[in-house]
């Protein structure tokens, strides 16, 4: 189901009684094409039908099945269609739906969600407000208004309003829950998505621990995720902000303390979603010899020694080195550490991590 710009000579004709729906009978001629030949069934596009002398509707159109056409939405009309009377079925873009380039635009609402819908079809990754706030310590978690191209870049998913959900199994509408199934459970991140029900139009939120997957209500089929928050004891939300694709905790992490780093590679996990970029701040500490480099990679990166680009460098024995770090973790949420030299201890608080949310 998309939506299909309109294109040049398709015509057909129906002798149907309605006033909505046309069975098409073909290509007028050989220099014409029928809508089949650029639709399936369940696409859309722009159009009319006329019946000469009688009546017209233009608007937007639905290949509906087989051989028929229906007007979804009639942009203008005038008149009746007779109960026999030849219609004439064509793509083509109704002339107040055409850009005025020297005078102001005059869309109708519907006619501007259409082609925002259209054009977000194209802009695969859009995404625009939406953003999540908690203040820590609730059940209950914020949403901006915004809109974002679903996952498949098929449609456009639009909350019209900020909401709030809780997290109680999903419901629809602002102030219920979020929860696609089971129970919410503490020291987990569980990701947001927006929904749609293509059927009814109706958008809506929900939560999974499932960064891919999550387990849709009945009749809504598109998603996009936007986001996650981490659940603290007490099954309520972890209190951060977020500006942006940069999500920063309220208050800091520490995920590491007194952590031994040998002079082999080990992996520290860090309170971040993942397969994000972490924001954390290390301070690594030598008890054993002078002049102890201090390497801190992404796991994904190739394994080396600490040396000329160390990551911190401690010039004297029991000395330590600190520095804020943004460095990408793998889907275990880990990161790779190493030291020249053994008898070395790591500190790390993680205040934050950069979420792209379905872009690349």
């Amino acid at each position: 189901m998309v939506f299909v710009p309109p294109k040049d000579r398709v015509f057909e004709q129906s002798t149907s009684n309605s006033q909505t729906v046309f069975t098409v009978t073909g290509a007028l001629d050989l220099s014409y094409n029928a809508f089949s030949a650029s639709m399936s069934v369940g696409d859309t596009t722009i159009g009319a039908v006329v019946e000469p002398g009688v009546a017209f509707k233009a608007g937007l159109l639905t290949y509906s099945n087989t051989n028929e056409v229906t007007v979804t939405t009639a942009y203008d009309s005038k008149g009746t269609f007779s109960s026999s009377g030849v219609k004439q079925v064509f793509m083509g873009l109704p002339a107040l739906d055409a850009l005025m380039i020297d005078g102001p635009q005059a869309w109708s609402d519907t006619r501007r969600a259409q082609a925002r819908k259209n054009i977000s079809a194209v802009l695969a990754g859009h995404l625009y407000g939406l953003t999540l706030s908690t203040g820590g310590g609730s059940a209950t978690f914020g949403i901006a208004a915004g809109e974002a191209a679903d996952s498949t870049a098929v449609d456009l998913l639009s909350l019209g309003s900020a909401y709030t959900k809780t997290t109680a199994a999903w419901s629809l509408g602002s102030g219920g829950g979020a929860l696609d199934t089971g129970s919410i459970a503490a020291n987990n991140f569980y990701h947001v998505f927006l929904i749609k029900r293509p059927d009814t139009g109706v958008v809506d939120v929900l939560v999974s621990l499932s960064a891919t997957a999550p387990t849709l209500p009945a009749n809504y089929t598109l998603f996009r995720r936007i986001g996650a928050m981490r659940s603290v004891a007490g099954v309520v939300w972890a209190g951060f902000t977020q500006v942006g694709d940069v999500f920063n905790y309220t208050a800091g992490v520490t995920d590491a303390a007194g952590v031994t780093v040998g002079a082999s590679r080990s992996t520290i996990a860090l309170t971040v979603p993942p397969s994000t970029r972490a924001l954390f701040r290390a301070y690594m500490f030598n008890s054993g010899g002078a002049g102890t480099g201090f390497l801190i990679q992404p796991v994904a990166e190739t394994d080396r020694a600490p040396g000329t680009y160390a990551s911190l460098f401690a010039e004297t024995a029991n000395q330590g080195a600190a520095g804020h770090f943004d460095i990408l973790v793998n889907a275990s949420s880990q990161i790779a550490v190493r030291a020249s030299a053994a008898s070395s201890t790591a500190y790390i608080e993680t205040f934050g991590w950069i979420d792209q949310r379905g872009r690349v």
